[in-house]
């Protein structure tokens, strides 16, 4: 299921799969996620509401310097979902098939 996502994704964004590492301080490991790139911000913030996640990072705004503005927020966050739920996610790569 994990490969069936991350292959979706490739496909969409057609770029590789990255590993992304963060680490806080309370944790001993990093953590890490799948990373994509893709240029256009709108379809990255599409998967950005299909994955739940908080914000996608904007390597235009990276690259100039803008440490701030970085990050663009999802309005969909829900911080009480699951990050990753799977099922959800692999129903909506099979309709768009």
């Amino acid at each position: 299921e994990y490969d069936e996502i991350c292959n979706y994704l490739m496909k969409e964004t057609g770029s590789r799969l990255f590993a992304g590492f963060w680490k806080k301080k309370k944790r001993k490991d990093p953590g890490v996620e799948p990373s994509f790139w893709y240029y256009d911000l709108n379809f990255m913030m599409k998967i950005a509401v299909l994955f739940n996640q908080e914000s996608i990072l904007d390597w235009k705004l990276l690259c100039i310097g803008d440490e701030k503005n970085k990050y663009i927020r999802n309005p969909f966050y829900d911080k009480n979902s699951p990050k990753l739920d799977k099922e959800a996610i692999l129903r909506k790569i099979r309709e768009d098939k």
